[in-house]
């Protein structure tokens, strides 16, 4: 397929989209969830955990932009165990199901299959530093329809590998501060190699925090580097383009008594597409959880299940001005044995 005699507008969808369904609105980077089975920003929130966990959730998300829509459909399962003394796990495992149809006649589907790994030390109680490992490969066709009839396809698998690091210290008990760096790598069947740096912190709070009742607020930034690299000499591969972008998230919990909890995210995400294009998508995000103390295989502990209700605006800014362009929805049920 020549890219090149696509419209840029449409260009740059095809480059933003990829994120745009991957966010998971979380804001994990410093203080640990009362939600249990929300998975971890940053290694060292997992050293801090109450529970050890086994869970997951489904999320169906929608978005409807100007000249295309997509709809993603994403699997994830986590296990946060307690290893031996101060060392802690986190296993995180996703595969996400998305396409996306666009006006111009272009349909694109996209299997992602994600993992990560954190190991975290708890030092003294009071500081976490953890480790992360994370493995993505992404399965790309895309094909262009005329009629009904195809007439140009393109495939492409590509592979993400990264190492991070992170840590979070607690202060009189109640006050969290954290942050963290990963370093990632990627490889293309279609496009150049690439790599680039992400960084994350945040601050957060937890008052009575325990198995029964608790409150809690973080807010976190995350950021990505912007990385650039040209097409290959030979002409076999395209360029890689990696949109630097920054996350900005507040998020509360608030758990009046066992067997209930709400939660509220709120989200910024501005991609920088180069040519002083930004694009951003602002979102909330509200859910209600609902917990029963139980018994499993001669194991006590509490089921979590709930669900998670998002809606968010997307927006372009560039010298022009600003222009809507789309809304999302998500839809997500998650369910968890926490003991």
């Amino acid at each position: 397929m020549n890219l090149q005699k696509i419209p840029f507008f449409y260009r740059v969808l095809f480059g933003v989209v990829v994120l745009l369904i991957n966010l998971d609105i979380q804001a994990q980077v410093a203080s640990p969830p009362l939600t249990a089975n929300t998975a971890a920003d940053s290694p060292a929130v997992s050293g801090f955990r109450a529970f050890k966990t086994i869970g997951g959730y489904l999320n169906n998300r929608v978005i409807k932009g100007n000249g295309y829509e997509t709809k993603l459909t994403e699997a994830t399962y986590l296990l946060a165990t307690h290893i031996i003394g101060p060392f802690y796990n986190e296993t995180i495992a996703t595969t996400a199901v998305r396409s996306t149809k666009y006006d111009i006649g272009t349909s694109r589907s996209k299997t992602i299959q994600s993992g990560k790994t954190n190991f975290a030390w708890k030092a003294l109680e009071f500081i976490s530093i953890g480790v992360c490992f994370i493995e993505n490969k992404i399965k790309l066709i895309e094909e262009t329809t005329v009629n009904g009839t195809v007439v140009d396809d393109y495939k492409s698998i590509t592979d993400q590998s990264a190492l991070g690091i992170g840590s979070s210290m607690r202060i009189f008990d109640f006050i969290y501060i954290g942050g963290g760096y990963e370093e990632f790598s990627e490889e293309s069947s279609s496009k150049v190699n690439n790599a680039w740096k992400n960084q994350f912190l945040g601050a957060g709070m937890i008052w009575q925090y325990s198995k029964d009742s608790g409150f809690r607020v973080e807010g976190s930034q995350i950021s990505s580097s912007k990385s650039y690299k040209p097409a290959s000499g030979d002409g076999l591969k395209f360029k890689n383009d990696h949109n630097g972008y920054i996350q900005n998230k507040g998020e509360a919990e608030w758990k009046p008594f066992e067997s209930f909890l709400l939660r509220w995210v709120i989200l910024s995400d501005t991609q920088f597409l180069g040519g002083g294009i930004k694009l951003q998508e602002v979102s909330n995000q509200f859910g209600l959880i609902g917990t029963t103390s139980t018994t499993f295989y001669d194991v006590p502990g509490i089921i979590m299940w709930g669900g998670f209700y998002t809606q968010g605006t997307l927006t372009m800014k560039d010298e022009t001005g600003t222009s809507k362009q789309g809304n999302t929805q998500d839809l997500k049920f998650s369910l968890s044995f926490n003991w």
